[in-house]
């Protein structure tokens, strides 16, 4: 019963996250910014249709993101050790698609979810994102100095 109010107190403040975000027009707001990870290949392969997509969105109907605290994480987890990868950020303000933050596995995590392509004008920076030489990343500078909210 605790971990039921506990997920629903997390969706609660990711939903008031999200309407707030939604809602105010103010320019000093901190813009909310997730990252996709992705081969440089296919980052590149998206610039000519104009739109980005992933297998998962075909798969699973959604693209797979994270928030910048849970980047490293994911990546050492799904990547640990590949080579010539990116992480798009994404400015969710400018999204045309929906972005939803759920958790799907059945944890308490909720990762931002992208429902449908993403349009090029909503990626703000794509930086390299190499595996150290013990095979694990790091979060780049570039994106902590982002997370701080230096756009």
């Amino acid at each position: 019963m605790e971990s039921r109010k506990h997920r629903f107190l997390l969706l609660a403040v990711a939903f008031l996250s999200g309407c707030a975000r939604q809602q105010s027009d103010h320019p000093e707001k901190t813009r909310a910014m997730i990252l996709h990870i992705t081969k440089r290949t296919e980052w590149e392969a998206a610039v000519s249709p104009g739109e980005y997509s992933a297998a998962s969105l075909h798969d699973q109907g959604f693209i797979h993101c994270t928030t910048p605290d849970q980047a490293v994480s994911i990546a050492n987890a799904l990547f640990a050790g590949q080579n010539g990868l990116v992480l798009l950020c994404i400015d969710e303000e400018r999204l045309d698609a929906e972005v939803r933050y759920e958790n799907l596995e059945g944890g308490d995590e909720l990762f931002p979810h992208v429902y449908g392509n993403i349009n090029l004008n909503a990626v703000t920076d794509v930086i390299e994102f190499e595996p150290e030489t013990d095979g694990r990343f790091r979060l780049p500078i570039a994106i902590q100095k982002k997370s701080n909210g230096i756009w």
